[in-house]
Parts: structure tokens; C-alpha cells; sequence
């Protein structure tokens, strides 16, 4: 049992220490996981150039900017668009796309190979 001051604060003083020193090895592992995975930073990149226009159907921003991704491929590639597409989450958060009223749940659906391409495209840079 604690007899006097001076001991009362030596216990005080180590437990502070052993606190301490658990912090910054929790933060040590902490901040390893977080410089293997997604940056802060990283996130807002890469969704930056997501446009959600007047008239589209409800979609996650990740797909908005999957299909702005579509649309400067095929301007890139100097395919004119002239088929509306549109990117929609549907039920359980999957992926449609709409070509032309058409709705399309798989990227090898879509029977137009420019597009299905530039999809393929924007979603294997998206993933990087």
C-alpha cells in the first residue's frame, strides 16, 4: 500500500509514462495504416471533376465521376457523343449505366464498343 507522498507520486509519474508511451505506439500504427492506404487528399482528387446535371438519375458521386471520366475519353478520342449517357447507382449500390433510355448493368452489355471501351478505360483508371 502507498505509504507517502513520494510514492504516491512516483506511481503517478510511471503510470503517466506507460500512457504515454502507449499513445504514441497506437498513433505509430495508426498513421502506418493510413500511409498504406487512402490518402486524405486522394479521395477529393479523384472526384473532383464529378458533374451532377439537371435531369440525371440518382448515383453515388463515385459513378458521376466515372462517367465525366467516360465523356473525356470519348472527347479525347474525338468521338462526338452523340448518345445521352447517364450513370445511375441502382439497388445494393450497383452500377447502371444508361445509354439512350437503355439501361445497362454490365460494362460487356453495352453494344456500342466506343463507349464500352471508354468505360472499361475510365474504370480501370479510376481503380489505379
Amino acid at each position: 500500500m502507498i505509504e507517502d507522498f513520494s510514492q504516491l507520486a512516483t506511481v503517478a509519474i510511471m503510470t503517466a509514462a506507460i500512457l504515454l508511451f502507449l499513445f504514441i505506439v497506437w498513433n505509430l500504427i495508426v498513421r502506418s495504416r493510413r500511409s498504406r492506404g487512402f490518402k486524405s487528399g486522394e479521395a477529393l482528387e479523384q472526384i473532383m471533376d464529378a458533374r451532377i446535371e439537371k435531369g440525371e438519375k440518382p448515383a453515388a458521386i463515385i459513378s458521376e465521376q466515372i462517367e465525366e471520366k467516360v465523356k473525356e475519353i470519348l472527347k479525347i478520342e474525338g468521338k462526338i457523343l452523340e448518345r445521352e449517357i447517364d450513370f445511375a447507382t441502382g439497388p445494393g449500390g450497383s452500377l447502371e449505366i444508361w445509354i439512350e433510355g437503355t439501361c445497362y448493368k454490365e460494362i460487356d452489355e453495352i453494344p456500342h464498343e466506343d463507349i464500352r471501351t471508354a468505360v472499361k478505360k475510365a474504370v480501370d483508371e479510376f481503380n489505379r
